[in-house]
């Protein structure tokens, strides 16, 4: 039976479209979820000694090459949504603040922003860049350490045997925001351990060592580095329960949360001023304290590498995962913002072809690739 080139067209029209399909479903990113077990506490906190932690390598920021990107295998079309939802410092004690948290006010949704396209700044970029005292998170200051310096620390984890550090904030009730190579390349690393407001050592005041009871983040063959987002769930202070489950303090107890905000999947963020907080640990830093850049939005999609954004910075490894915050606040901020101390981004990658090394680059957070693993990532019970 002879078939109509009509036949043959819509045919061979189907079987494009069934593959298409079936690509878009496989290169899709999937969350990953991976639990940790409880009884591994003790062996992880005799494990880091401060030797350990002192030579601890940095993990180091993405290296990325212009002529060579990752394929963009999965971009989203639907627009998605657009929101918002405050922090919160600690309390003066661990018990007010846990009888006192209350429900989390409801994210705030909005339009997606158009955003703009252009390049702000020629390379390199404006910022500043300065050390982070000790006194500003390790003082008691109103009775519990200074906030949002609070919720930033170094995170450690171990790949085969070889020990690294990246950095980490807290970012909603016992939940940690860091980078997904901080977390995950092919499998989860292990032996996680993280401790705010570390400076040349443990902070006993914001509770010393946090261990991590789950790490989620995104499962992709594409490997964007605007999927380059991962969370972790923490234990709480008795490092068996979780949001107070079996009686213990969560994180948030000691440092507070920040906040954080993200735009729709279309256009791009709209211009921000960032802090940028971190422990770079490679050459020249050393990595016992805390550093902050401070800079402005400079390109979006820099060489065609979609959903980033740049920033001036010279942060170096050991950065990795710190977050972008816009309207700091330590509470005396004279900016006209809606709220203050948003987490908007992170510490992700460098240009090396070019070679850009005073600038930073990261995920924009978008609905697709923040907030839907947020989303994950709060749904995760804590039995």
């Amino acid at each position: 039976m002879k078939m109509s080139w009509s036949r043959v067209f819509l045919y061979s029209a189907l079987l494009t479209l069934i593959y298409q399909l079936n690509v878009t479903a496989q290169e899709a990113p999937q969350v990953l979820i991976h639990s940790e077990n409880r009884d591994v506490r003790a062996a992880t906190l005799a494990y880091w000694t401060p030797e350990r932690m002192q030579t601890a390598i940095p993990m180091e920021l993405q290296s990325r090459d212009s002529n060579n990107l990752p394929a963009a295998a999965y971009l989203p079309t639907d627009p998605g949504s657009a929101g918002s939802s405050p922090g919160q410092p600690p309390a003066a004690s661990a018990a007010r603040f846990a009888a006192g948290l209350g429900a989390l006010p409801a994210p705030t949704a909005s339009a997606d922003p158009t955003g703009f396209t252009q390049t702000f700044y020629g390379y390199p970029e404006p910022f500043s860049r300065a050390d982070v005292p000790r006194y500003s998170y390790d003082e008691s200051t109103l009775l519990y350490p200074s906030y949002p310096q609070s919720t930033i620390g170094k995170l450690f984890f171990t790949i085969g045997t070889q020990d690294f550090v990246c950095s980490a904030s807290v970012i909603r009730p016992h939940l940690l925001l860091t980078a997904r190579h901080c977390v995950y390349n092919g499998q989860f690393f292990s032996n996680w351990v993280f401790y705010p407001g570390y400076h040349a050592g443990a902070n006993t005041q914001l509770g010393g060592a946090w261990f991590a009871r789950t790490e989620i983040t995104w499962g992709c063959p594409c490997n964007l580095d605007g999927l380059d987002i991962a969370f972790i769930q923490t234990f709480d202070d008795d490092a068996i329960g979780c949001n107070g489950s079996t009686g213990g303090f969560p994180i948030e107890s000691y440092t507070g949360f920040l906040g954080y905000a993200y735009a729709g999947n279309s256009g791009n963020e709209p211009v921000f001023h960032y802090t940028e907080v971190g422990y770079p640990q490679a050459s020249p830093f050393s990595g016992n304290w805390m550093v902050r850049s401070d800079s402005s939005t400079a390109d979006f999609d820099l060489f065609g590498n979609p959903d980033t954004v740049e920033v001036g910075s010279d942060l170096t490894g050991g950065s990795s995962g710190g977050p972008w915050i816009w309207a700091w606040d330590e509470g005396s901020n004279p900016f006209p913002y809606p709220s203050s101390n948003l987490v908007n981004g992170l510490n992700s990658f460098k240009w090396t072809n070019p070679a850009r090394p005073l600038e930073m680059g990261g995920p924009q957070f978008k609905d697709y690739n923040f907030n839907q693993l947020l989303i994950a990532a709060v749904n995760i019970p804590c039995l």
